[in-house]
């Protein structure tokens, strides 16, 4: 991030409709054996906390390498050449995944922060197992639980099959019933378990934290800075590093009490507006329409909205309309310009509406992301403060 973001900012309902901040949304899914990833960018996570580490310092995705002296393929159609590490530099012993994505023409900040999640989480369960889950199309712990997410247009995969019928895959993944799934822990588990189990969670050990680590255990108070009006509109954005479709709810917990669902159930943050803004890599901005759930979700009757971003990739086309303008030759690429499996080169913003009956004083905010296509959720945990 740029010295502003670490500046004290306080956001109310004038100063954000006169706000030159935009915000892109970024969504896109992976092949089979690959997981989602995330990052809340605004305000900045706790999850960033290797931030300031070589590795990932100044902007840095390690593993990921923008440059090397004998790339494996780096232009699109070249044998060998992947979009989703598209330098073609795979530095030895890693996968040469990172946590690539773009604050529009800013440094993105986020070091392994898209590597914190749960694994294996179906709608009905008491508990994850952990397990791989990309793609899941069974339920996990036989609960028999009905998906309750089920308007076609509130689905981000497999929108044609009658809902609840054997077509309908991924009816027992997160998404299908918002908020009811389980978690491992509210601000993430490091690589999402305690083994990795394929796919691009390799969670790479520092002396921050470890394959299997809980985020609300082990990621220390980061003093953001960032001030937000109670009853006022603020601003929150985050970027997908590879897409799952799915959904997601912004929550707040009381600094102090233990972050955990039971905590941030108890204050979903409820959306301004139906708009949400598309920032992209190069500077511009889209503001579109969102689409929001709040029948058969958890806490009941909270808002949560949809990833505008539809999935795609070589073989297949967007789950469903992009909401841009867009050519993409899909033989070559994964991702278009507001569509795919990797779209890191756009950024979702959301405006939001702090509760006007909380007390002021320093919060943490959970940010939750409800997989469609995986039986997986992302989580993020940011500080801020109420005044």
């Amino acid at each position: 991030f740029q010295s502003n973001w670490l500046q004290l900012q306080v956001f109310d309902s004038k100063m954000a409709s006169t706000s030159t901040t935009t915000t892109v949304v970024v969504i896109g899914l992976l092949a089979a054996s690959v997981s989602a990833h995330m990052s809340l960018i605004l305000p900045p996570s706790r999850n960033a906390v290797d931030k300031t580490l070589p590795n990932w310092s100044n902007g840095k995705f390690y593993p990921y390498e923008p440059n090397c002296s004998n790339p494996s393929a780096n232009k699109p159609g070249e044998p060998g050449w992947n979009p989703q590490i598209p330098s073609g530099c795979v530095p030895p012993g890693t996968d040469g995944w990172g946590c690539n994505c773009y604050n529009g023409t800013n440094e993105c900040n986020v070091a392994q922060s898209c590597l914190w999640f749960s694994n294996g989480c179906s709608i009905g369960c008491k508990t994850c197992d952990g397990q791989g889950a990309n793609p899941n199309t069974r339920d996990r712990c036989n609960s028999g639980m009905n998906a309750t997410n089920n308007l076609p247009e509130h689905r981000t995969f497999n929108r044609d099959a009658p809902a609840l019928s054997k077509d309908d895959y991924y009816r027992f993944n997160p998404w299908r019933a918002p908020g009811n799934a389980p978690v491992m822990d509210s601000c993430g588990v490091a690589g999402g378990g305690a083994t990795n189990v394929g796919g691009q969670s390799y969670y790479t050990t520092t002396k921050n934290a470890k394959q299997g680590d809980f985020g609300s255990k082990v990621l220390p108070f980061m003093d953001t800075g960032i001030i937000w009006k109670i009853g006022g509109t603020v601003r929150a954005k985050w970027s997908i590093r590879a897409n799952h479709g799915g959904g997601y709810q912004y929550r707040l917990c009381p600094l102090g009490q233990e972050l955990n669902e039971e905590c941030f159930q108890k204050i979903p943050l409820p959306f301004a507006s139906n708009k949400q803004t598309l920032e992209m890599a190069d500077g511009t901005s889209l503001v579109i329409n969102g689409t929001y759930v709040s029948e058969g979700t958890t806490p009941a009757g909270s808002a949560w909205a949809m990833n505008p971003l539809p999935y795609s990739n070589a073989e297949s086309a967007p789950q469903f309309a992009p909401p841009c303008n867009e050519t993409v030759d899909r033989k070559q690429y994964d991702t278009g310009r507001c569509s795919g499996r990797d779209p890191y080169n756009t950024l979702i913003s959301d405006d939001l509406i702090v509760p006007s009956n909380l007390k002021p004083g320093r919060y943490v905010l959970g940010f939750r992301w409800d997989c469609e296509k995986s039986a997986q959720i992302w989580s993020a945990c940011a500080d801020i403060t109420l005044a």
